[in-house]
């Protein structure tokens, strides 16, 4: 009887929330011996400041959609919007994405971590928005902190999160892994997981707006309080 029990309480929390297996993304998830996962994404090489829209058209064309970054700037101003991404948000609804917001502090940082996991897992990259100034040394060099901190005293930018390194031996995650706007040799970097929330703005999640509901709530689980809609 308690067996019955426990495996009808695994069965609804399963309903509940969902699980990797029942993303129709989560079969593009490479899966490494070493402890490596990751979802593949081709580089593409931004031309001027349009790291938003470039890593963007790099996230569609994952999904196989063909959208360049110029496509994603028609009909944007270069406004506070434009620098936070937003605009972005209503120029996916045109290819039927979203953009799910997923905030960052060091407070929820393995609430985040956790949510960000599950969302790689199930197949869906991030993108990822940062301050370059609060890169860690071996990401960005002082001597290039230096020529960005001239141009003000935010330096944001966009990357793709689209991997992690799991510890076989502890199960915890040693790293991330990112994919940056500025060609081939940038396609699959890493990220120690103490430096990620000191230098992150936010997360979008994204994903198409056919995704089932029980696969956005098993990924945003771990944070149940946050505002979808944000």
């Amino acid at each position: 009887m308690k067996l019955f029990i426990l495996f009808s309480f695994f069965l609804f929390a399963s309903c509940l929330f969902g699980t990797p297996q029942a993303s129709p993304y989560s079969k593009k998830v490479k899966k490494v011996s070493s402890g490596a996962v990751y979802i593949r994404i081709e580089s593409e090489k931004q031309h001027g400041e349009t790291c938003n829209p470039t890593s963007m058209s790099m996230i569609l064309d994952y999904y196989g959609i063909r959208a360049s970054s110029k496509d994603l700037q028609k009909d944007s101003n270069r406004t506070e919007a434009y620098k936070k991404s937003k605009y972005l948000k209503e120029q996916l609804k045109k290819y039927n994405m979203q953009m799910l917001y997923l905030p960052v502090s060091q407070k929820n940082q393995t609430a985040v971590f956790e949510t960000v996991k599950r969302a790689i897992d199930c197949g869906l990259p991030l993108q990822w928005l940062v301050d370059l100034l609060k890169a860690p040394d071996y990401d960005i060099p002082q001597k290039h902190k230096r020529k960005l901190l001239k141009k003000g005293p935010v330096a944001g930018h966009a990357r793709i999160f689209n991997g992690y390194h799991l510890n076989r031996k502890t199960q915890k995650i040693d790293y991330f892994i990112f994919t940056d706007s500025w060609g081939i040799k940038h396609r699959k970097k890493e990220i120690k997981t103490d430096d990620v929330c000191k230098m992150t703005s936010c997360f979008y999640i994204i994903a198409p707006e056919s995704l089932p509901t029980e696969v956005i709530k098993y990924i945003y689980e771990p944070m149940q309080k946050i505002n979808l809609n944000k």
